[in-house]
């Protein structure tokens, strides 16, 4: 049996577990798995790998390799005087797996919750009538602009990573997977963002939401920058580059006009 861990149980789940049972037949699970083939089973399943797939992006450990693969690289940070040994080697260039600093487990780990929704969301919207297709759009939205953009992220640190869409279902799966050009990954991601860039809602109901959650806009910012990053590759020919600044330019006129509405109509907190 597949079992999906750390996903918490029901109460009658629990409650079950703790009756008498005179059989010595029955397959006792540990208390924090469950039985994947009765996971996905309703939209309630879905909505909470989603937000695993929310905490797992804003975890500490994936956030730290942000502002260390990221502004700790740019002109923007200066070395202090208390700076330790990874960090001199990051501001050096420095990538080597010895590294804690690139460990990329973390980044994967988001990947791999987002593969799972995908794979495993269109069966459940087959089988739960409360899952309309509304909801599945959004869910989907979210996932491969989590996905897109974590992908986005070793690229620009590593170029070149190990690359799927595939999700690692449990702990028997072995995924040794070879390098991909960070080219093939960028021109993947752009027609995986640009396939789903309007499921997205342009703002949720609830202010909350559109503040922590994908919104269109964030759709259209994550694919401007897509573009901006292949525009920016001198061995495309010119008329290529040319091609993809112009996209970049359509994704943030759209953003830019979004706002202007919002603006226009005083409609900031509605």
């Amino acid at each position: 049996m597949k079992k999906i861990k750390n996903i918490i149980m029901s109460t009658a789940v629990f409650a079950a577990a703790g009756m008498g049972v005179s059989s010595c037949d029955i397959d006792l699970l540990p208390l924090n798995e469950v039985v994947y083939e009765n996971f996905w089973t309703n939209k309630e399943d879905v909505e909470s790998v989603v937000t695993s797939c929310y905490s797992s992006f804003l975890s500490q450990d994936y956030l730290t390799r942000l502002i260390t693969w990221g502004e700790l690289r740019s002109d923007n940070v200066s070395q202090g005087p208390n700076v330790g040994d990874e960090v001199k080697y990051l501001l050096k260039g420095s990538i080597k797996t010895t590294n804690s600093l690139c460990n990329w487990i973390p980044i994967y780990t988001t990947i791999n919750y987002c593969n799972v929704v995908l794979e495993e969301a269109p069966k459940v919207a087959q089988k739960d009538p409360n899952y309309t297709e509304s909801d599945f759009r959004i869910n989907v939205a979210e996932c491969k602009f989590l996905r897109a953009y974590s992908y986005f992220t070793l690229v620009k640190t590593f170029k070149e990573v190990p690359f799927t869409f595939a999700a690692s279902m449990d702990d028997s799966q072995t995924f040794r997977l070879p390098q991909t050009a960070g080219e093939v990954i960028i021109d993947t991601l752009i027609q995986d963002i640009e396939s789903c860039k309007d499921y997205a809602p342009n703002k949720y109901t609830d202010q909350n939401k559109s503040m922590g959650r994908i919104t269109r806009p964030a759709m259209y910012a994550l694919l401007a920058d897509l573009y901006l990053w292949k525009a920016s590759d001198a061995n495309l020919p010119k008329a290529e580059q040319s091609e993809n600044y112009r996209k970049c330019i359509e994704c943030c006129d759209w953003i830019i006009n979004f706002k202007m509405k919002i603006y226009d109509s005083n409609d900031f907190f509605e």
